[in-house]
């Protein structure tokens, strides 16, 4: 329902600009209480780590809650328990980066490629949960706050998904 509100919003710029005009004051506290209940949840807290610096940034509280959730829930689900899933962020004068790092099985370049609604893959070789509707809802909620996903990931090693916020 989220992607298809957001594809219905994209061509409205009234509606975009109203949407737009919410502040989260607290960026850290967000993104680290959404990790750590989704942790909690996967039973793996000793898993996460976090180097969060906060600001204040102009994006709804939920935006930014629903976009975490989804990105720490890839990284639990496509990475074995034990192994680490690390949260990180970098400001610059232009960008807020928000960086989630899994051990996991990682995606090839071809798999990144075809990223979109209702994707999943190598369903046949391994279990997943939901519809693959995670990273595309990510994404497409990054996008409509002025935002970019970059994925960098190798089969076997692991995905790191940088969330890039203009300021």
């Amino acid at each position: 329902l989220v992607y298809a509100q957001l594809e219905a919003a994209h061509g409205d710029n009234e509606l975009m600009k109203a949407y737009r005009n919410h502040i989260t004051p607290s960026v850290a506290e967000i993104i680290s209480n959404v990790a750590t209940k989704q942790v909690r949840t996967a039973k793996r807290e000793d898993d996460l780590t976090c180097n969060i610096t906060d600001i204040a940034m102009q994006i709804p509280p939920d935006d930014l809650g629903k976009i975490i959730v989804e990105i720490v829930d890839n990284a639990i689900k496509f990475s074995e328990a034990g192994s680490r899933i690390h949260i990180s962020t970098k400001r610059t004068s232009e960008n807020y980066t928000i960086t989630v790092k899994d051990e996991g099985r990682g995606m090839s370049q071809e798999q990144i490629r075809r990223i979109g609604a209702l994707m999943q893959f190598e369903r046949a070789l391994h279990e997943q949960q939901g519809f693959g509707l995670g990273l595309a809802r990510a994404t497409r909620l990054t996008k409509f706050n002025r935002g970019a996903i970059d994925i960098d990931s190798e089969p076997g090693k692991g995905t790191c998904i940088h969330i890039i916020f203009s300021l």
